[in-house]
């Protein structure tokens, strides 16, 4: 078992911090201790890399940054609006979707 204080922490800077501490994790207690258990292997030492490793990972996965979303739903319309155009054979054209 691995036991991580957050707050008290002085490698860590302050945003990863407060990154850590909002994050909706069950790993992270209200005292901001994140608590890693492992019992994997039978060696002590390999569970606490075992450990080490996924408190690694917990910080890399607050440092990066959710992918922005795109709205399908604008783009989708524009391909309907193109198909009954062509299925009509209308001859106007619409300008492409740029935002």
């Amino acid at each position: 078992m691995l036991n991580f204080g957050i707050i008290h922490a002085s490698s860590l800077p302050g945003e990863l911090k407060q990154l850590l501490l909002t994050r909706q994790d069950q790993r992270i207690n209200n005292e901001g201790v994140i608590i890693i258990k492992v019992q994997q292997c039978r060696s002590q030492e390999q569970n606490r890399v075992d450990a080490l490793t996924r408190l690694q990972e917990l910080i890399q996965a607050a440092i990066s940054i959710p992918k922005k979303r795109t709205c399908a739903k604008q783009y989708l319309t524009l391909i309907t609006i193109y198909r009954v155009m062509r299925l009509f054979s209308l001859n106007t054209k619409l300008p492409l979707f740029t935002e």
